[in-house]
């Protein structure tokens, strides 16, 4: 380790490189895949929670710091660097990456409207705080709160064309439901931006496919990015009245989940089955069909019951979390069941140094478990 990524702020501050994703940018393709999302942004040895500020806590010292570097700062404008990095910043080869986008109708001069999107990917140095904008490119939005990468010296991405929609009286509406969702990257040597076109097209035949598509960048396998694309075939037909249950089995039907390969080498883009994945990689891989929970580990299957839309469902370590009943399975036991114990009100969110973290949504207190202490729960 070159030095230590993200030193406590006590008087001066201090942000020095490595140890938190850091990659020889010579060696970046004997790398596996740097992943974050908003709900899981984990470092090698750390992790990024909140925003505006941005936190950073140490996993080797519980320590926790606002992850800006500039001296004196206040951490509530715009200046500070742990305010500018959005949702799902990424640390890598130390660096700050982070996507920012802004939209708006634009007049014309013929009286007609234009949707413009402005997205930018910059980043910041994590020795001086200085800020960088890469590249500007405006075909898309990028979807990065639900997930991106670096893979191979590049970011990548899914981006939304905003489904940008003109009523009879000229008004433009827009949102990252339906429309189109593409499959991007951007080279952080060259700063090429490409986009590899339309994940999906098939929905377009469905009326209600227009205010609910989407498609998510979910993980790495086998040397291909693992993409999910859900949309709705028909409108709801639910009347929705307070303090009435929703039936959640009936709801699911309306819609339709699809898993995609993309590989990275060729840019082929392949369907693989009709289910929609949680989680991939090269040991494990979790997907539904619409409620129960199909995992493949290393040449076996399990299947973990779940409601409808419950899939609120993390693996670590050959272990699946599910933090809607309080319980984690192990696969390398034979999916034998276990409780969470005390920490019932907690989700686990990394596994670093032969330990599990454990976050508390609600106060964001973080606790660190060990193997033991996991299985005396």
């Amino acid at each position: 380790m070159k030095k230590m990524i993200l030193s406590l702020v006590l008087a001066a501050v201090t942000l020095c490189s490595c140890g938190v994703n850091v990659i020889d940018a010579e060696n970046a393709e004997k790398k596996p895949p740097v992943f974050t999302m908003m709900s899981k942004n984990v470092c090698e040895n750390g992790m990024i929670y909140a925003k505006e500020p941005a936190m950073y806590i140490d996993f080797d010292t519980m320590q926790k710091t606002v992850l800006c570097a500039k001296p004196n700062c206040t951490h509530t404008t715009i200046e500070c660097t742990a305010m500018l990095v959005g949702e799902a910043p990424l640390i890598y080869d130390e660096y700050v990456y982070y996507f920012t986008s802004s939209q708006k109708v634009e007049e014309l001069k013929n009286s007609k409207r234009e949707y413009r999107i402005n997205s930018k990917l910059c980043r910041v140095s994590l020795d001086s705080s200085e800020v960088e904008e890469l590249v500007a490119f405006t075909d898309c939005v990028p979807h990065d709160y639900d997930g991106w990468c670096i893979y191979d010296g590049k970011a990548w991405f899914t981006g939304d064309d905003m489904n940008p929609t003109e009523d009879g009286y000229g008004a433009i509406t827009a949102g990252n439901c339906g429309g189109t969702h593409f499959i991007c990257s951007i080279d952080l040597k060259t700063k090429e931006y490409t986009n590899y076109g339309s994940v999906y097209d098939g929905d377009k035949e469905y009326e209600a496919a227009a205010n609910s598509s989407g498609s998510q960048l979910v993980g790495f396998r086998n040397g291909k990015f693992i993409l999910s694309y859900q949309f709705a075939t028909k409108e709801s037909e639910i009347i929705f009245i307070e303090g009435q249950p929703i039936d959640l089995a009936e709801e699911i039907k309306r819609f339709k989940y699809l898993t995609f390969e993309f590989d990275t080498k060729t840019h082929e883009l392949e369907q693989i089955n009709e289910a929609f994945p949680l989680y991939a990689d090269d040991d494990v891989f979790m997907y539904t069909y619409g409620e129960d929970i199909t995992i493949e580990y290393k040449g076996k299957e399990f299947t973990l019951e779940a409601e409808p839309f419950d899939w609120s469902k993390t693996y670590f370590n050959g272990k699946v979390f599910d933090e809607t009943n309080d319980k984690w399975y192990d696969l390398d036991d034979n999916f034998s069941e276990h409780s969470m114990g005390e920490y019932e009100d907690y989700t686990v969110v990394a596994f670093h140094d032969n330990s599990y973290f454990l976050k508390q949504s609600r106060t964001n207190e973080m606790i660190k478990l060990t193997e033991e202490d996991l299985k005396s729960l």
